[in-house]
């Protein structure tokens, strides 16, 4: 009687183990399987209501599918009375509410099939309640044809033992007064390597580390006072010396003047594991995290308005020390040209991490990280490989930042300077769109000394649709088909033209423009010199050199009729001389003195 108050407990005692875990075994496949082939109708009921069901109990009340059992109350499966006169729905909460208070309870009830046919039942119900939900795990057995009670003893005796023995935890039994183990199942053999036998001859404590000894023992007794039902990772030796770690659920039971302990061994070690590389992942991902949350923040800080690089540099080795393993002991400096910027109480040591700082391809500054302690060996030094990753990243976007910021400065420089010009300049510098289809050029934006030279008002000058329309050109069409050609070629080109005032007066001006493109628009930016006055200076002295060009024609002429007079004067002088001569002969008959005064006069002439 005693093997069977034993198995009969084991029965309670193992409901009321699993009772926290019962709906999270039913997603594990070995137990669904359980559930689900086994011969006895398991229910799952919840809130007085059925949600699951097995096979057999469908085919114990007669139904075809679970969906017509589901939310159905026990007293809508049950006849309006109790064999014992009592209405089913009353005696059904009350039987549940024992169930709940106590944790288990097993009695006697009449539950009608479908085809309404009333049958007795054999109920156990077990508190498997869970996160507030109140959840009965209930065991039907047909009790029409009970066997003899003996036989019954038997079959449930052998039949636990082979639930038992398909359990994926072990159990064990041990007489508390000697320690010795009375019943265990086969996984726990296998779980410690024994043999049944040998293990019947051990005592509990020959299956923990000797060093944990102490500890297991004080965990044994709270949980034979109650005061603890799960000791957690408990170290437990196998038989050939090696070490894993289990969850021990246990709970004393009382058969006659006997005390047992009846314990679920769990094994832990694949758990473990998996908790161990889950927390170091976790440790790994938190480090990442905080390397990205320092290089979000050094973005930040760069994406400042009107910051200074020497600011940007400040701030940053501030946020630094937060990024690495130890940040209670970590400091940081950043060295930049001959500035140092660093942490409060930094210091130099041997556990240091440097960065060189390049700005536009040279070496112009390091970051560095320092550790005040020594630390446990890693990558690098104390330092991790992702650490490493993180320092370079940091100096290459201070590095980034700085050029960035120095040429922010130069191009504000440029661009005051170029404002400068762009006001003061003695010429007229614009900016007009120009269309290449129309050759058209609207006025975009212009200074004060071209308005000034067109001599119209500013307004007027951007309103207008064409500047071109207050231009004369020796030839305005090949004007616009060079303004169109140099505009598609990407090149400057240059003329001469003139303004037509609103007075009326015409101004000259060389002009130089060149083109650009921005947003996909074609635009020229044109600069223009007033040559009006050189212009009129030009014509007056062109003026001035025509009349001494005349006056110049007008003296070699008179110098030439000088010259050709006194080229005259000698011949006319020997031909007179002559011709007095041939007088005088012809006068006194000297007619061959004559005749060869003639003939030399001839040769004069």
């Amino acid at each position: 009687m005693i093997c069977y108050g034993i198995v009969a407990y084991m029965i309670f005692f193992l409901l009321k183990q699993y009772k926290i875990g019962m709906l999270n075994l039913m997603g594990e496949n070995r137990y669904k399987t359980f559930f689900t082939n086994s011969t006895d109708a398991m229910f799952i009921i919840e809130d007085y209501r059925f949600v699951d069901c097995n096979t057999s109990a469908m085919a114990m009340l007669g139904y075809d599918s679970m969906e017509e059992l589901i939310n159905l109350h026990l007293w809508q499966l049950s006849p309006e009375f109790q064999g014992d006169g009592k209405k089913s729905y009353g005696k059904a909460v009350e039987m549940m509410d024992v169930a709940y208070a106590n944790g288990s309870h097993c009695f006697k009830w009449d539950h009608r099939r479908k085809n309404g046919q009333v049958f007795p039942v054999e109920v156990s119900l077990t508190d498997v309640s869970q996160n507030g939900k109140k959840v009965l795990y209930a065991v039907w057995r047909d009790i029409s044809c009970r066997k003899p009670p003996e036989k019954e003893l038997f079959a449930a005796k052998d039949g636990l033992e082979t639930v038992l023995d398909a359990l994926a935890d072990g159990v064990v039994m041990i007489e508390i007064e000697s320690g010795k183990v009375v019943y265990c199942n086969h996984r726990f053999c296998q779980m410690l390597g024994y043999s049944a036998s040998e293990i019947g001859h051990l005592t509990y404590t020959a299956f923990h580390p000797e060093p944990d000894l102490t500890y297991v023992i004080e965990q044994f007794e709270k949980q034979m006072k109650n005061e603890l039902t799960l000791a957690q990772k408990i170290p437990v030796k196998r038989k050939d010396g090696s070490i894993f770690y289990a969850d021990i659920n246990a709970s004393p039971v009382e058969l006659g003047t006997t005390r047992w302990m009846l314990g679920v061994f769990r094994d832990m070690t694949e758990n473990k594991q998996l908790t161990d590389e889950i927390a170091q992942q976790r440790h790994t991902l938190g480090e990442r995290v905080k390397e990205l949350q320092c290089l979000y923040g050094i973005t930040e800080i760069i994406g400042t308005p009107d910051i200074s690089f020497q600011e940007v540099l400040q701030k940053s080795v501030a946020i630094m020390p937060s990024a690495w393993q130890y940040p209670e002991d970590t400091c940081a400096r950043i060295t930049f040209e001959k500035e140092v910027y660093k942490t409060n109480a930094f210091k130099t040591t041997k556990w240091s991490q440097v960065a060189d700082i390049y700005v536009f391809g040279e070496k112009s500054g390091t970051v560095e990280i320092c550790y005040l302690e020594g630390k446990r060996g890693a990558d690098e030094g104390p330092f991790l490989k992702e650490e490493r990753a993180l320092i370079e990243s940091i100096a290459v976007k201070l590095g980034s930042a700085i050029e960035r910021k120095q040429f922010e400065e130069l191009l504000k420089e440029k661009r005051e300077q170029l404002e400068l010009i762009f006001k003061h300049s003695s010429d007229g510098i614009n900016i007009a769109e120009f269309d290449l289809q129309s050759r058209k050029r609207r006025l975009v934006m212009a200074n004060d000394r071209y308005v000034q030279m067109s001599g119209r008002s500013r307004k007027d000058l951007m309103e207008v649709e064409s500047l071109d329309d207050f231009v004369t050109y020796p030839a305005v069409t090949d004007l616009y088909h060079r303004q169109g050609c140099f505009v598609e070629e990407s090149r400057t080109c240059s003329g001469v033209a003139s303004w037509i005032r609103a007075d009326g007066k015409e101004n000259y001006y060389e002009w130089t423009a060149s083109p650009f493109e921005h947003e996909g628009k074609k635009y020229i930016i044109g600069i223009d010199r007033d040559v009006t006055q050189q212009k009129q200076a030009a014509a007056e002295i062109k003026t001035h050199h025509d009349k001494m060009l005349h006056l110049e024609r007008l003296s070699s002429i008179g110098m030439l009729t000088a010259g050709i007079a006194h080229q005259l004067s000698q011949p006319l002088t020997v031909a007179h001389m002559l011709l007095q001569e041939t007088l005088e002969n012809c006068k006194s008959h000297k007619i061959e003195s004559c005749h060869d005064a003639m003939e030399d006069l001839a040769e004069v002439l």
